[in-house]
């Protein structure tokens, strides 16, 4: 039982020199004592380890990690926003992250008074190259999300109350990769229409503008709509958007994902007049909607399927996951479901159980696992106490379970553990992020490495996975690749290198390398967005070594 578990104290756990921890009752702290810090955002650094940016009390905060769980930055985290004192009403709140494409983060993020958007560029060695603030009109602004712009920058969307307090609109902005804010002072308008327009999502259309959707309440009842903006902050379909879902029952907040070069598939959770919830799905493209109107099922089990997240497969679909009360509604558990890019459940046709134990399991996070499956982390009761704990379950490509009947435990310390973030290490396993109240007077973020076969401790070291003659070919990152992915290796002594990507039917569509190398660490960044989405394989060979890996591409 939780309350038996042995109380660690976070000073203690605190230390630049730390290391994944083995025990779930342990784990890291990486915010500072002394203050509240809440709604972690989690992002892979390429390299097996993670940038982590959180809500402190006067600012955004970021640390980052190796893939050994030792500290990247200050202790004390590296203050990113804009700052006031402890608690004032303008302080930054509820960060969201991606990517520079160079290895470093971009994040968005509002302020608590939800006046402002801003969006933040961070180097990998935790300099802050930018700090931009996105909207200057009356109003409030809330939700902020974004996506990559194709080339270092970031397309932020967010919704805002400038024209009316029960007249929500959503509007989004470009910045560039040297932090330059692209379109109108006033933001870019992506709907205007009647009622309300809230909780935007956002995918890259890999052309160097975006997919939004939203829920929407102009027709009295809420349904979901989307829109495709270009580089230049064009509206490309009609003016207030494109219909997604336009039945007469309610819809939820849709999730949106790319999955291929111009295309992206949306998932939401769709009401019926008995008052049951299913999931339902629908393909974009840069053109219209490709399934059929108003989506396909992706669960219609029995009562209600709410709260999905969802991942691209790295195959032009999705891995959809859910809260599912179809047991009982005092039983909320996790089921999944691949998608494919035809809009054909790949799995069993309700999805596979994620977990099924009793009382609740609730506010899923999910991210890749770098080969076609997904890696998910919730909010767990199932000790039966009156704290939520941390768990977790790996999902492979066929669907199958890869951390055991229910998943793994990542925190069982006393008190509560939520706001759950997980970034891929691009091997199978992921670091993963969290606001604790362990130490009972406020919020504090801890972090823990999981490594690929679902023990606690991080990427498999050296010593553990040996390769022949001290040669080594590492899986890409990220993978599934967008635009771009790495891959790196390691010779032991000077060598010829060839380097070379293969298609699925062995022929040759890239040649990386084909040189003699010296001894040490080397990376080559393959431009992989002219490639269709599909699986490659890429070769390695130095001298008398050989060796081929896998990877996903989803430009």
């Amino acid at each position: 039982m939780k309350h038996f578990l042995l109380l660690i104290s976070v000073l203690a756990s605190f230390s630049a020199n730390a290391q994944w921890s083995t025990d779930p009752a342990v784990n890291i702290a990486i915010s500072d004592t002394a203050f509240k810090a809440l709604t972690p955002a989690a992002l892979s650094d390429g390299k097996g380890g993670a940038f982590i940016f959180w809500s402190g009390p006067n600012g955004i905060i970021g640390q980052k990690f190796n893939a050994n769980g030792s500290i990247q930055w200050d202790k004390k985290g590296l203050m990113v926003g804009i700052f006031g004192d402890p608690g004032v009403i303008s302080s930054p709140y509820d960060p969201k992250a991606i990517s520079d494409d160079s290895g470093g983060a971009i994040i968005t993020y509002r302020t608590t008074s939800a006046q402002s958007i801003h969006a933040s560029r961070i180097g990998a060695d935790g300099t802050i190259i930018w700090d931009k603030q996105l909207s200057y009109d009356a109003g409030y602004r809330v939700n902020p999300v974004l996506t990559s712009d194709g080339a270092g920058g970031a397309i932020v969307t967010w919704d805002d109350s400038r024209n009316g307090l029960l007249n929500n609109d959503i509007y989004a902005q470009r910045v560039s990769a040297t932090g330059e804010v692209m379109w109108n002072s006033t933001s870019n308008m992506v709907c205007g229409a009647t009622g309300h327009q809230t909780n935007p999502g956002i995918a890259s259309d890999g052309n160097g503008g975006a997919f939004i959707t939203w829920p929407d309440s102009r027709k009295s009842v809420m349904r979901i709509y989307a829109q495709h903006i270009n580089s230049l902050g064009e509206r490309l379909w009609q003016a207030d958007g494109m219909s997604i879902c336009a039945t007469n029952e309610p819809a939820s907040v849709p999730k949106i994902v790319a999955t291929a070069q111009g295309e992206a598939i949306i998932s939401w959770s769709n009401g019926s007049s008995s008052g049951t919830w299913d999931i339902y799905g629908q393909k974009v493209d840069k053109d219209t909607v490709r399934w059929a109107a108003n989506g396909v099922p992706i669960c219609n089990a029995p009562l209600t399927q709410f709260n999905q997240v969802m991942v691209a497969d790295g195959s032009g679909g999705a891995i959809v996951a859910w809260e599912d009360l179809r047991t009982s509604l005092s039983e909320q558990n996790i089921y999944a479901q691949d998608i494919d890019r035809g809009g054909i459940r790949q799995w069993a046709l309700d999805g596979v159980p994620i977990c099924t134990l009793p009382l609740l399991q609730s506010k899923l996070s999910i991210t890749s696992d770098g080969f076609g499956g997904a890696i998910m982390a919730w909010q767990d009761y199932r000790l039966g106490t009156t704290y939520y704990d941390v768990f977790a379950q790996r999902v492979g490509g066929d669907g199958s379970a890869k951390w055991g009947d229910n998943g793994i435990a990542v925190c069982l310390a006393p008190k509560d553990q939520m706001s759950i973030a997980i970034a891929g290490d691009g091997k199978g396993g992921g670091i993963f992020a969290w606001a604790d109240y362990r130490n009972s007077s406020r919020f504090i973020i801890y972090a823990q490495g999981v490594r690929e076969n679902g023990t606690l401790g991080g990427t498999t070291s050296a010593a553990e996975n040996p390769v022949a003659d001290g040669f080594s070919l590492d899986q890409n990152y990220p993978n599934p690749g967008n635009l771009s992915t790495t891959i790196s290796y390691r010779l032991s002594h000077s060598s010829f290198v060839k380097l070379t990507v293969y298609n699925t039917f062995g022929q040759q569509v890239s040649q990386l390398v084909n040189e003699k190398q010296t001894p040490g660490n080397h990376e080559v960044v393959f431009q992989s967005e002219r490639l269709g989405s599909g699986t490659y394989f890429y070769r390695l060979q130095a001298g008398d070594f050989v060796a081929t890996k896998k990877m996903m591409i989803c430009p």
